[in-house]
């Protein structure tokens, strides 16, 4: 069973970095995914520059996904513990993340921003249950970190405002937008990079995970880079 877990967390990785690879090229719809970010603009989408944080984020997995593997008696139990709402093992949850991220790009890109939103918010619940388990609290050493948690954190700081992206792209669709096309208003975008500051500073107060902080620091400045004209003109507005 255990090795039936590990081949799924690796082929359920390359899924979603194959799918995200083919989403960015815009295979899936004619149009890649930072077309349709420029196309649909939103008072929380960061700049073109900021979605680089992928890189990071895929790297520090893939060096979960390989070790998980093989891993040290003190890592292979917390990859076999059970989530208390899903029952899963850390694995499974893995399983469950990097599948809803391939299922969430195609969605996306297709203009279906409704269900995106719905399985965006499922790919989150589940990043943040495998993070509980995964954490500067539950691994015994930098290096474990850095293998086994860092890639997580990034991950789960990253979607949730990619999320709130993506339910603003939603509510924007049904009428949510300015006189300039911008879907939602700044006071919504303030209370979104409230919450989302508030949370990197409480992780990192709480369990010194800076890798969290840094994504949503990172987040954060890509939407003050934002060069959108639309955009920046909207900002301006008397």
């Amino acid at each position: 069973m255990v090795m039936l877990e590990k081949t799924f967390v690796v082929l359920s990785y390359i899924a979603s970095l194959v799918v995200n690879g083919l989403a960015a090229s815009g295979v899936l719809s004619g149009q890649s995914i930072g077309e349709i970010s420029d196309q649909f603009p939103t008072y929380v989408t960061p700049d073109g520059l900021t979605f680089a944080v992928w890189a990071v984020i895929y790297t520090l997995e893939l060096l979960l996904v390989v070790m998980q593997c093989s891993a040290p008696d003190r890592i292979e139990s917390l990859l076999q513990q059970s989530c208390c709402l899903t029952g899963l093992s850390v694995r499974w949850r893995l399983v469950f993340a990097f599948s809803l991220n391939a299922i969430w790009l195609p969605i996306y890109v297709n203009l279906l921003f409704g269900w995106a939103l719905l399985v965006i918010i499922l790919y989150l619940a589940f990043l943040f249950l495998v993070y509980v388990d995964l954490n500067t609290m539950t691994v015994d050493s930098f290096v474990q970190w850095v293998v086994y948690a860092a890639g997580i954190a990034c991950n789960v700081s990253w979607v949730l405002v990619a999320t709130a992206a993506n339910k603003f792209t939603f509510l924007g669709e049904l009428g949510w937008k300015d006189v300039y096309g911008v879907a939602g208003t700044p006071a919504a975008a303030v209370l979104v990079v409230a919450v989302v500051a508030s949370i990197a500073i409480i992780v990192a107060a709480a369990r010194s995970d800076f890798a969290w902080s840094l994504v949503a620091v990172w987040a954060l400045a890509g939407l003050y880079r934002q060069p959108s004209r639309i955009h920046r003109a909207s900002l301006q507005r008397p």
